[in-house]
């Protein structure tokens, strides 16, 4: 058990988060800095902020998440998304839309490179559609922006940048079509299915 295994319990009995996917050390970090952003020293103090205060649960998910994430990340999965998509398309009836769901969604590079590698998959936009979900409002309000910096562009994402983004002031937004093809909601998926 961990320093803060009251909290730690909280978070995964509430919240679905599970401390050994996300590591333990990083829980306890984020609760420390909670706690100390709070001048809270005791747990149990905290505790029963977190039990009644939603806006205090938000602020440690949001330390907890883990937001690193790029356009593309893990691209062996687009590319099987796509040969996929290439040899379902010819068998999709006439008015059938693709759902794909996308879970825990982030700051949203996730959905768009799904969207982004439909289309390129031959897919029109009425054909497909992209529900993104995650518990954090702040990866959430990031997502729907739609505007990404340097850091998003990693890898072999580089051919979708000009086809996909419009340079701008803030950053790199994306064009509002592909943008318009992702839901997002803001929900605990654990919660919704356990």
């Amino acid at each position: 058990m961990t320093c803060y295994s009251n909290i730690e319990t909280f978070l995964s009995d509430n919240l679905g988060l599970n401390p050994e996917s996300v590591g333990r050390k990083s829980i306890e970090d984020a609760i420390k800095l909670c706690m100390d952003k709070r001048m809270i020293s005791d747990e149990d103090i905290y505790m029963k902020m977190l039990i009644s205060n939603q806006e205090e649960i938000e602020k440690l998910i949001d330390q907890v998440v883990v937001s690193e994430t790029w356009f593309f990340r893990d691209r062996e999965s687009f590319n099987f998304l796509k040969r996929y998509v290439e040899k379902l398309k010819e068998s999709l009836c006439q008015g059938t839309v693709l759902r794909v769901l996308s879970v825990p969604c982030s700051t949203g590079e996730e959905p768009y490179s799904i969207a982004m590698a439909l289309l390129d998959a031959g897919l029109s936009p009425e054909q497909f559609c992209v529900d993104a979900i995650d518990i954090s409002r702040r990866s959430i309000g990031i997502a729907k922006n739609a505007v990404y910096g340097k850091g998003s562009f990693r890898g072999e994402c580089s051919g979708y940048k000009p086809r996909f983004f419009i340079k701008t002031e803030g950053g790199f937004r994306l064009e509002g079509y592909v943008a318009g093809m992702v839901h997002f909601y803001l929900d605990n998926f654990v919660k919704l299915h356990v």
